[in-house]
């Protein structure tokens, strides 16, 4: 649903350059953005006045990238390379706490 001049105007100039069976795919979701490495603020377009932010923002922001990713097997390797930099990103974080905490 486009609600705004420049939806509208983004619309056209997509379409100028993509077929119509992506075109019938577009949906405007809101806002989003990342806010440091595990925060984000997510304002649906269609919960009026709902804003996510932090962590829970940071998930439904990549939730929602998933969901419009084209492929079940592109959204598999997206996902699973998230799941490997979150996991590198806790031990990581981990082996600092740890060396802060032994080094006194």
């Amino acid at each position: 649903m486009l609600t705004s001049p420049s939806d509208k105007e983004a619309l056209q100039c997509y379409s100028s350059q993509t077929p119509l069976s992506i075109l019938l795919w577009f949906q405007n979701l809101g806002e989003m953005m990342t806010l440091g490495r595990n925060d984000a603020a997510i304002s649906p377009s269609f919960i009026d006045g709902l804003t996510l932010e932090g962590p829970v923002g940071h998930a439904a922001r990549k939730f929602a990238y998933l969901i419009r990713l084209p492929t079940d097997e592109h959204r598999i390797k997206v996902g699973m390379s998230w799941l490997a930099k979150s996991a590198i990103d806790s031990v990581a974080s981990l082996q600092s706490t740890l060396t802060r905490v032994l080094s006194g």
